[in-house]
């Protein structure tokens, strides 16, 4: 019964990874705002910026705030977005991704000037993700950002996207303050998806506990496997 159950812990220590449940995005749709053209690592791109609005099933299988649609803007270049069914992620806080703590700021902080100027508002999604995408592609301590120059520059866009997107990119090196921005944002992460900032999050979702590494994993399932085989023998 003894090797039975040493057997059994071994076994689950390699499943653990699996079993682990995942919060997951739900029926993920996206509002573009306007058309730009960007240069990222070197290479043109066409392509638009805009909002994603999605509900999140948490890993007990519940939709958050009894099926709220939460906002969420792109963070990463290299993947495509997932539209509509249901993706899980793992949403992590926002010190987890290179400038993702300026791109929290940014998101709390977008209703800068949106009042006083009425032209700026209506490219304000647009100016909010160009800021957005910068930070996180070149980011930098000095807080010396730029759109022209680096491996995320803007090629063509509306002349009051791009204002407004270099009013908030120097208004950080000035007001910028991470205090509270932990609790109230997550980025959603997924190794083949794109990944979002997401804000208006309830406080309880905790970011996931750090899961072991798989080649840790295995080397303490086959310790106690072999522990048990040299139980085994010297019983012989």
């Amino acid at each position: 019964m003894k090797h039975l159950t040493i057997f059994v812990i071994a076994v689950s220590i390699f499943l653990i990874p699996f079993a682990a449940g995942a919060m997951s995005l739900v029926d993920t749709q996206y509002v573009k705002n306007s058309d730009i053209t960007i240069k990222y690592n070197g290479s043109n791109r066409s392509t638009s910026a805009g909002e994603f609005k999605a509900q999140i099933r948490d890993d007990d299988g519940n939709l958050l705030n009894d099926g709220e649609w939460f906002t969420g803007l792109c963070v990463e270049l290299d993947q495509y977005a997932k539209l509509g069914g249901e993706l899980d992620v793992d949403l992590v806080e926002p010190s987890q991704k290179e400038g993702g703590l300026l791109a929290a700021w940014l998101f709390e902080n977008r209703d800068f000037y949106k009042e006083e100027h009425a032209i700026w508002s209506q490219y304000e999604v647009t100016g909010l993700q160009l800021a957005i995408w910068e930070v996180t592609h070149d980011y930098t301590d000095d807080m010396n950002f730029s759109l022209s120059s680096g491996n995320f520059q803007v090629v063509k866009a509306n002349s009051y996207a791009k204002n407004l997107a270099n009013f908030y990119l120097t208004s950080l090196a000035t007001y910028y303050d991470p205090t509270g921005l932990e609790d109230k944002y997550r980025i959603s992460m997924n190794a083949d998806k794109q990944d979002f900032i997401i804000g208006g999050l309830p406080i309880e979702v905790e970011p996931p506990l750090a899961t072991p590494e798989p080649a840790t994993l295995l080397l303490l399932g086959l310790g106690i496997i072999g522990l048990f085989g040299l139980k085994h023998k010297a019983k012989k």
